[in-house]
Order: C-alpha cells, then sequence, then structure tokens
C-alpha cells in the first residue's frame, strides 16, 4: 500500500553522479587504490564504484553492494571528495534500508545530510531529507517521517526541482494516510499527480505500488 520515495535511492544517485563535474568514463574496475594514481583518478574509481553498487543494489544483490559502497567509500575518504563521500553514504543508507537494518540506515543517511549540508548540495540534501524519511516510515514513526518529507518539499521547492517536489508530496501523501488523516492525503497526492502530469513523469501516474 506504502508508495514511498518513487524516485527511489537508485534513480536518485544516478542523477547526482550525472551532475558531477567530472566526466565518468567506463573503465575496468580494479582491485584497490594502487600507488601513484592520481586524486583524480580515485575519484573516477570510487564514482564508478558507486555505479556499479547501484547495479547491485537494483538487481537486489544487497551485500554484494554494500560490499561495493564500501570499497567506495574507503577510496573517497582518502581524497577527502565530500560530494562523492554524500553520495556514497547515501547509498550505503540505502543498502541497510532495503535489508531492513533501519538503525544502519538512518546513520548512514545521517551522514550523508550533515555532509550535503555542509557542502551546500541542496539536491542532495533533499534527497537525503526524502531518505532518512523513508526509513522512519518504515519503522512506523509516521510523525517523524511526516517531518523530513517536508523539510525535503520546502528544499525542493527552493531549488525548483519539479520531479523531487512531486515526490515530496507523494511522500506527504502516503504519511497522512498511514496517519489516518485521509483529506490531508488526497490533498497531498493530488498535488503530486498534478505535477507529474504537467513535467510528464510517467512514475507519477500510476497511484500505489
Amino acid at each position: 500500500m506504502h508508495h514511498i520515495q518513487r524516485l527511489g535511492y537508485i534513480a536518485a544517485t544516478l542523477i547526482l553522479l550525472q551532475i558531477l563535474p567530472s566526466q565518468i568514463a567506463v573503465r575496468p574496475l580494479g582491485n584497490e587504490v594502487a600507488r601513484g594514481q592520481t586524486t583524480e583518478q580515485r575519484r573516477d574509481k570510487a564514482i564508478r564504484l558507486n555505479k556499479l553498487g547501484v547495479q547491485q543494489l537494483n538487481k537486489g544483490e544487497y551485500q554484494e553492494a554494500l560490499k561495493t559502497f564500501e570499497q567506495a567509500l574507503a577510496i573517497i575518504k582518502q581524497i577527502g571528495d565530500k560530494a562523492v563521500e554524500g553520495i556514497t553514504l547515501y547509498n550505503i543508507g540505502g543498502v541497510y534500508h532495503s535489508l531492513g537494518e533501519y538503525p544502519k540506515a538512518l546513520l548512514h543517511l545521517q551522514q550523508a545530510l550533515t555532509i550535503r549540508k555542509k557542502i551546500g548540495d541542496k539536491a542532495g540534501e533533499g534527497i537525503t531529507l526524502n531518505g532518512i524519511g523513508g526509513v522512519y516510515h518504515s519503522l512506523g514513526e509516521y510523525p517523524k517521517a511526516l517531518l523530513h518529507y517536508q523539510q525535503a518539499l520546502a528544499i525542493n521547492k527552493q531549488i525548483g526541482d519539479k520531479i523531487s517536489e512531486s515526490d515530496s508530496l507523494n511522500n506527504i501523501g502516503v504519511a497522512y494516510y498511514s496517519l489516518g488523516k485521509y483529506p490531508k492525503a488526497l490533498l497531498h497526492l493530488q498535488q503530486s499527480l498534478a505535477i507529474s502530469k504537467q513535467i510528464g513523469d510517467n512514475l507519477g501516474c500510476c497511484g500505489w505500488h
């Protein structure tokens, strides 16, 4: 019955990876960060590992994805790239959420949120707030979920991200539904649907998933 985070960890991560400033080349993955590699090469490898981890997560290969993301995190911490570190922590949180390990999911998502706030990544901040809300929703803590969804909505409106705004409205509607506040749920779900139709987002057309 719950239709939470339509964009999801996978698509959200891919969007953020696409807007990182360096171009990503597809090259074979090595075992570890080799000595003599430049910072840019290490960063590229961490990004490739994140993309691989996203593919594994999409296939339901959660343990494999976790190992891949942790390898990326180890590399990115060595070079201190906070943008990619935020993405990687978010992805790890997504794996733990999928595994039902909610305290670990919250820990990593909160770490990602802290980093994204610090570096001024508003888009990432909004996505992470939605992710945290999703974990609280899975825990049945609907007021906390609602709070984080509303914070995400405010950011998405501020930056003009219509897709994420629609996602946040959808999530708020689901939270109100879970709280038994059906008129408010209907209002927000209708607003989400209206935006989805406006921007041609077919993911928002089909009701509950």
